[in-house]
């Protein structure tokens, strides 16, 4: 299956996001953030991200679906 992600670099205004399609066969988001570390510049991604399919929140164990969009989104600092 090919599914695009989508992975937010950095908070707006300055957002840089970079976009790949992946093709993977069934897989769950914990495996899906896992291809995407081992990609380059994927060591910006914490090994345990919040994660969004089809913007919705899911857990690491959800099963991610053809056609599926994954956002995988940055730690946020507040203060």
């Amino acid at each position: 299956m090919t599914l695009t992600v989508d992975v937010l670099r950095r908070i707006p205004p300055d957002e840089e996001v970079l976009t790949e399609d992946l093709t993977l066969a069934g897989t769950v988001v914990a495996d899906l953030v896992a291809s995407v570390r081992r990609r380059p510049g994927g060591q910006v991604v914490p090994p345990e991200p919040l994660v969004a399919v089809n913007h919705v929140w899911v857990t690491s164990g959800h099963v991610v679906q053809p056609g599926d969009e994954v956002a995988i989104i940055p730690p946020v600092a507040g203060g």
